[in-house]
């Protein structure tokens, strides 16, 4: 039943599920998944706060997800908008300080993004994102060079 739930919240919000793949069964690239899970996060701003703890919960796992995929193809990082990848790296630095166990998962995100010159371009835009990366990155020598 909760799998039920979180799926259809999930798919209401444009990220397709297992349920979701086509008939030939073709998974999504992982250009295709960052680009969803980014759109995702993207729109975050628009929910209502009753319901965005519950939906940050669920664009973090699904851009996450998507990130993790797109590790070994640095191409699938490329192409998205500058607002968007904010949006993102926000959702990110949220999530590590919100939830404290998620902290090594933000920063594993945290790294695979900022391998992108385009994303790094990106958080640089905004000092309050950038304020809240080298929060997220004070334990991580590597990521706070890369910043």
């Amino acid at each position: 039943q909760a799998r039920g739930h979180f799926s259809s919240r999930v798919r209401r919000r444009g990220v397709a599920m297992c349920a979701d793949l086509p008939a030939g069964g073709r998974m999504s690239s992982p250009a295709e998944k960052v680009s969803e899970a980014v759109k995702v996060a993207a729109g975050l701003p628009d929910v209502p706060e009753y319901r965005r703890a519950d939906e940050d919960a669920d664009a973090f796992e699904a851009l996450r997800t998507a990130l993790v995929a797109a590790k070994k193809d640095n191409s699938a990082l490329s192409g998205l908008e500058t607002q968007s990848m904010v949006r993102s790296m926000e959702l990110i630095a949220r999530r590590a300080s919100q939830k404290k166990m998620l902290k090594g998962r933000a920063k594993e995100c945290l790294g695979i993004v900022l391998a992108s010159d385009a994303w790094l371009r990106a958080a640089q835009t905004c000092t309050n994102l950038m304020a809240a990366l080298e929060v997220l990155a004070a334990d991580s020598p590597p990521l706070l060079e890369r910043l």
